[in-house]
């Protein structure tokens, strides 16, 4: 956001202590931070793909299919161990996740629009943030946007302002 929207406060804080200037949630900068590298995008175009982001305090996925953004899901790092995380995005890529299942799991929620058949089982899984070794055991992919990780929000970041 140039100006973020009232309700987030948090990033209309940032703005005000860096003086101005784009802000984005890091959950949407995570996302895009993966889409910077040219193989994921161009995959994410043809067949569905999950792009989660494991940070600290925050799990945040993502479905991705031609463009859009087909489903959300984010939960409490720490609530979450690894047979739980497998079995919630198992189930989120297939659409069967849903909000009360995740909140009553005492996470945030998730969202997931109609998957298109086309777009696959959503099987190609990107994972980025500082606590992604939680899937270090599972068929993922560690991408490095702009070569390292740890700076997908900043290369995010400027996939958004591309876009916009």
């Amino acid at each position: 956001y140039q100006t973020p929207p009232p309700e987030l406060t948090r990033l209309q804080d940032l703005q005000d202590c860096i003086g101005g200037g784009p802000v984005a949630d890091t959950g949407a900068a995570a996302v895009l931070g993966a889409l910077f590298v040219p193989e994921i995008e161009t995959l994410s175009m043809t067949r569905g793909i999950t792009v989660v982001n494991l940070g600290n305090s925050h799990t945040v996925a993502f479905l991705l299919f031609a463009g859009r953004i087909l489903g959300v899901f984010e939960h409490h790092t720490g609530m979450l161990d690894d047979a739980a995380l497998e079995t919630h995005l198992a189930r989120f890529r297939r659409g069967e996740l849903t909000f009360d299942t995740v909140f009553a799991d005492r996470g945030h929620g998730c969202l997931t629009l109609d998957l298109p058949t086309q777009a696959g089982d959503f099987s190609p899984t990107f994972v980025l943030g500082p606590q992604r070794n939680l899937l270090a055991q599972h068929d993922v992919s560690f991408p490095a946007p702009g070569g390292d990780m740890m700076l997908a929000g900043c290369f995010g970041l400027m996939k958004g302002l591309a876009l916009s």
